[in-house]
């Protein structure tokens, strides 16, 4: 059956009880409300069968996220920090960090990366005009929205090569909408993954993936599901009715949504706030992530 997922847990999922070669799966509860789940991928075939690259994927699922807690979500921006420490290894102070924030900040769902890089503490240009002025607690952090081909009639790859080429961070982390099988775990769910990411995968738009191979420095990705395929939840509907072979629900399927409608994606009502606190929540770990010695207070006694 075609599911349409840009999450490991997911894809791991879908292949039931079935054991994958090179692929390891664990899940850890939090007593806390934050589950963590890690999918390793060590071998081409099992990478070949998930539909994932060779690394490792973190997912965090926060099922009380939509409460707008701020005590959990400071505990979730804490926990991206960490989790993302843990898959870049040793972080060092003096590191130049450049986050990019992929999206369409005009198409609400997509608009996450931009968001997010609104909201982070940059510090590179102070750290090389008035260093001294500078708490020594700060990394060097930049970022860049970098927008979509629609828009730019720019390549965003060929811009973030760009940028990499001139700035030579020794770190990129990329920011990006996802798109979920489970429309439960929209808005809900963060991963996290040190195999790269394509721009635009979130919304069906493949394009050079950005990755250390292609780009020569560590990237870390983190995405947060926004949409799901309609033919996802129609495919999930039937198969959920009993007795119906895969063959008929496929064909039912290709039937009801022809060409482009089968491409078409659904998001919920509540979209612009979803968007809104995942930014938040993201945007808060990437600068708890790079300015490891400041506390989110401090953080965010800097940017207001």
């Amino acid at each position: 059956m075609n599911i349409r997922t840009d999450l490991a847990m997911e894809a791991h999922d879908a292949h039931g009880e079935q054991s994958l070669p090179g692929v390891k799966m664990e899940t850890i509860g939090d007593d806390r409300d934050i589950t963590i789940c890690r999918v390793t991928v060590s071998e081409e075939e099992g990478a070949r069968l998930l539909g994932k690259p060779l690394g490792t994927y973190v997912t965090l699922e926060v099922s009380a996220m939509r409460e707008r807690d701020p005590a959990l979500e400071e505990r979730v921006s804490r926990c991206i920090a960490q989790e993302g420490r843990n898959l870049l290894g040793d972080m060092k102070k003096d590191m130049t960090v450049l986050v990019i924030g992929l999206g369409n900040w005009d198409i609400t769902p997509d608009s996450l990366g931009p968001r997010v890089v609104g909201g982070l503490l940059v510090t590179r240009h102070l750290l090389e005009t008035v260093p001294e002025e500078v708490d020594e607690r700060l990394c060097a952090l930049c970022a860049l929205a970098p927008g979509v081909l629609g828009v730019t009639g720019i390549e965003t790859a060929e811009v973030i090569r760009g940028v990499v080429q001139r700035v030579k961070p020794d770190l990129l982390i990329a920011v990006d909408a996802l798109a979920a099988r489970d429309t439960a775990r929209l808005g809900i769910t963060v991963q996290l993954c040190d195999a790269g990411i394509s721009p635009g995968s979130g919304v069906g738009n493949h394009r050079m993936t950005l990755s250390r191979e292609t780009l020569g420095i560590p990237v870390l990705s983190v995405g947060v599901p926004m949409v799901v395929y309609a033919g996802t939840i129609a495919r999930d509907v039937m198969s959920r009715l009993g007795g119906v072979e895969e063959t008929a629900i496929e064909e039912t399927v290709n039937g009801v949504l022809r060409g482009s409608a089968l491409e078409m994606m659904v998001t919920p009502k509540e979209i612009d706030q979803l968007v809104e606190d995942s930014a938040r929540v993201v945007a808060n770990g990437i600068n708890l992530m790079v300015h490891q010695d400041l506390t989110l207070a401090e953080v965010e006694r800097y940017l207001h």
